[in-house]
């Protein structure tokens, strides 16, 4: 089935159930060329779905497939798992709350995130960015009030942007008696939207914004709908009748994670589901509980913050946190050609070391600090907050769910940043984290670790037997002195009684030597 056309009634019912927005994204997902003549686009599409639902290219399942097109649309690919994850996105209702009114917002975006279809709200105070926003979070509805923001500037920004916008449609939320006492005949832009009064009384409010989502629902040229009960794929789904995922933001082996608005407690987090094969080990599904009740018994503005988790009755396993702005460690460092300036370290190793020190106090261990496992936060005003993340190998008390799982004899850990008594399997305590820590330094300032060996056998080897090189051996133009460097090889020693007992305390005493001025 190499090239083949299809009849104009297909590709005329075909061009009536999906956008070309849609199917262009479809095509730029699955890395294809994107044609520049529409009929064109919908063939390549086509084909690209044909092989997918039928990798036999049997010209009967073309047929079927044409078939469920025309007449299913949406819903034919839906049951037969052909939505992609950018389809399904741009499926969801996102919904834009432009208001400057904050009491208002509040409340429509309350009762907004309660609608079982709504699936994102997104405030925002001014129009300015409006368009960046529709943009970036995939929005279908956007409220506005244009009495408040002016009726010119409306309705010059709705023919804006819906000229080219098939999926988008305003929401009138105003006054409307006085937006009519102002200008009693609208411009056509105005006059076509839907309009909400925020005069109406509030035991009605409720009934008033679902009837508007159901008459913009209405004029959508497809069908919206959640994804299916049965379906392992959670986008548009409610996890745990409180989560509503949105999409997906990061996958692995172990775990994928989503974006998802709590519904309950009224904010956007990220929610950590593990992949069929971890919940089917007793082992590592019992790991996963203990590592969300581990997380969530610690709050510091140094930690990924867990603070929801749980089986629904569907028997999905999830855990909820917050939703971290920014990359990891790891990411930055290798962006940044493999290392970071003394004093950029010096920043981030404050708050690695306040978290520690968080959850030291609480007679946890990590064993698994690396880069990858510091996420860095950027917050409103610009700063960047390092947060440990991933408590998967941590142990603690009994009393707050630390009871150990390993079994003794077992090396847990990354191999080039875990301590001597890990790599032997012998018991720990934090200070097995003052040495992952102390590794994390010298990879971030040198671009490498010490002990390394592509045999894993010789880095362990090596880590308890081999002291650890000086840095400036290394890189004899690093910015640091003879006592700074005393005190990151102090924290590799091999011995745990040997080395510092505090992070906070480590990292002061580096601060101090290397002039640097901070209040701990």
């Amino acid at each position: 089935m190499a090239d083949f056309d299809l009849p104009p009634q297909a590709l005329k019912l075909i061009g009536r159930a999906f956008t070309r927005e849609m199917i262009v994204g479809e095509l730029e997902q699955a890395g294809l060329e994107v044609p520049a003549d529409d009929k064109e686009v919908i063939i390549a599409w086509v084909q690209h779905l044909a092989h997918e639902f039928d990798p036999t290219d049997n010209p009967f399942s073309r047929d079927s497939l044409l078939m469920g097109l025309t007449s299913g649309g949406i819903g034919f690919l839906q049951d037969n798992n052909l939505l992609s994850d950018a389809l399904k996105r741009s499926l969801l209702l996102n919904v834009l709350n432009v208001d400057a009114d904050p009491l208002m917002q509040a409340l429509l975006s309350r009762v907004l995130r309660e609608t079982q279809m709504v699936a994102n709200v997104i405030e925002r105070r001014e129009l300015d960015d409006v368009e960046e926003v529709i943009n970036k979070e995939h929005i279908k509805i956007v409220f506005v009030d244009a009495f408040r923001y002016g009726i010119d500037q409306t309705s010059q920004l709705v023919q804006r942007l819906t000229a080219t916008r098939d999926y988008l449609q305003f929401v009138l939320f105003t006054d409307v008696r006085r937006l009519l006492e102002t200008c009693p005949t609208l411009p056509r832009e105005l006059a076509n939207c839907v309009a909400l009064d925020k005069n109406i009384a509030i035991k009605d409010f409720r009934a008033a914004v679902n009837g508007a989502i159901e008459a913009v629902r209405a004029r959508f040229p497809g069908l919206l709908r959640e994804a299916r009960a049965d379906s392992k794929d959670l986008v548009g789904r409610i996890v745990g009748n409180r989560l509503r995922i949105i999409e997906v933001v990061g996958r692995g082996g172990q775990a994928t994670i989503y974006r998802a608005d709590h519904l309950l407690m009224n904010r956007q987090c990220a929610v950590k589901v593990p992949s069929d094969e971890v919940m089917s080990d007793p082992d590592q599904s019992a790991r996963f509980l203990r590592e969300a009740k581990l997380a969530s018994a610690v709050q510091h503005p140094n930690i990924v913050s867990v603070f929801d988790f749980g089986t629904d009755d569907k028997g999905t396993t999830f855990m909820a946190m917050e939703l971290v702005d920014g990359k990891p460690l790891d990411e930055l460092l290798e962006d940044s050609g493999g290392t970071l300036p003394v004093s950029e370290v010096m920043g981030y190793a404050r708050g690695i070391a306040a978290g520690l020190a968080a959850i030291h106090a609480m007679g946890l261990v990590h064993r698994d600090l690396k880069p990858g496992n510091v996420l860095l936060h950027k917050t409103g005003d610009g700063r960047v907050i390092p947060k440990l993340s991933d408590f998967g190998f941590a142990i603690g008390p009994e009393s707050i769910g630390g009871a150990r799982l390993t079994m003794e004899g077992i090396v847990v850990g990354t191999i080039k940043y875990l301590s001597p008594e890990q790599g032997q399997a012998k018991p720990v305590d934090h200070r097995a984290d003052i040495f992952s820590f102390a590794m994390m330094l010298y990879r971030l300032i040198t671009g490498k670790v010490p002990f390394d060996d592509d045999n894993v056998a010789q880095a362990l080897l090596k880590r308890i037997r081999e002291p650890a090189p000086p840095i400036r051996k290394l890189k004899p133009d690093l910015e640091i002195n003879d006592e700074f460097e005393k005190i990151l090889l102090k924290m590799l020693e091999k011995n745990p009684e040997d080395r510092p007992d505090s992070a906070m305390a480590v990292v002061a005493s580096m601060d101090k030597a290397l002039g640097f001025e901070r209040k701990y």
